[in-house]
Order: C-alpha cells, then sequence, then structure tokens
C-alpha cells in the first residue's frame, strides 16, 4: 500500500470492511519497517447502512400517511398535480 496513514480497506472475498493505519517501524536490530493495524468495522458499517435505510423508508412511511385517505381528496389532489405538469391541457 502506497498510502500512509488512516483508511478503509474493503475485504472482497468475505464481505469484511477494515479500519486501517500504517505506521513507520524500526525494529530492534534497526532494520526499518511498517506496522499494519486493522479494526474490523463490518458490524458497525452495516449498522450504519441500516440505520439510513430505515430513516429513509420512515421518511417515505410519513409521506404516504400524511397523504389524504378519502378517495375524493386523492382524485382531487392527482388532478392538480396533473394540471401543474400540463398547465396547456383542460379538463
Amino acid at each position: 500500500m502506497a498510502t500512509k496513514g488512516p483508511g478503509i480497506l474493503p475485504c472482497v472475498l468475505k464481505g469484511l470492511i477494515f479500519f486501517y493505519r500504517i505506521a513507520p517501524t524500526v525494529f530492534e536490530d534497526g532494520r526499518k519497517g511498517v506496522s499494519v493495524i486493522l479494526e474490523d468495522i463490518t458490524e458497525q458499517r452495516r449498522a450504519d447502512d441500516g440505520l439510513r435505510i430505515l430513516t429513509k423508508l420512515s421518511e417515505k412511511i410519513s409521506l404516504i400517511l400524511s397523504l389524504p385517505h378519502s378517495r375524493k381528496e386523492s382524485g382531487q389532489i392527482s388532478k392538480k398535480i396533473l394540471r401543474a405538469r400540463h398547465p396547456h391541457e383542460q379538463n
């Protein structure tokens, strides 16, 4: 890896996601190397994704529930929407 510092490393084969940090290291005999620290953040990411999906779903449900329930009102709203889209057309 050419990148030094923190980052996200997806593992394609198993669907895992790791947070990584690369730090320069000097061994006891004086040789230079690097230390790679990996933290499995797969579950955290899945939970975050699930929360985002639930939030969007909740917003859509709220919108649907705010619509009028009677067919008459619903039909009137549909006509208004159609008229707004095509103002040059008459009933």
